[in-house]
């Protein structure tokens, strides 16, 4: 991937956020990555991560929303402890909005909620509810575990 392209792809992410009120900062110093911190009430807080993911092939930019609900353990096997493959999957099949995926930050793993969009085609409107649902969907699944740690 063209570091370039991408970061220009998310300057312009960048560009929407601040015409919806919103305050993204860059999450690494190579500029690969925004984060924003969303308040979700009732003394929640989610995380939101966004990235480059590539183009179309026509070369649209492509980002993706991506908010982490738990951290997944090795349970010595392959396998993760913290979840079931077969729940993860009815879960997915249910979702109106987005899709959990595992993403891989260092050397851990997590389950988060992503979506993607086009970048030139994104209004303020889109850029708003992806950030709203995305953050939402993982505040109520790791709210199932208790915790408010993302």
């Amino acid at each position: 991937m063209n570091t370039n392209t991408a970061t220009s792809a998310l300057e312009k992410v960048r560009t929407i956020a601040s015409m919806a009120g919103v305050p993204l900062r860059w999450q690494d110093e190579n500029q690969h990555c925004l984060a924003c911190h969303c308040d979700m009430g009732n003394g929640r807080t989610q995380m939101i991560f966004i990235f480059h993911m590539g183009a179309t092939p026509e070369g649209q930019d492509i980002v993706a929303f991506s908010s982490p609900c738990v951290q997944l353990q090795d349970d010595g096997r392959g396998g993760w402890i913290s979840i079931n493959p077969a729940d993860l999957l009815r879960m997915n099949s249910q979702l109106v909005w987005g899709s959990f995926a595992v993403e891989t930050a260092g050397d851990k793993q997590y389950l988060v909620v992503r979506d993607t969009q086009i970048v030139d085609t994104m209004e303020v409107e889109e850029f708003r509810a992806h950030l709203g649902l995305v953050s939402r969907i993982a505040d109520d699944y790791e709210s199932r575990f208790g915790v408010d740690i993302f």
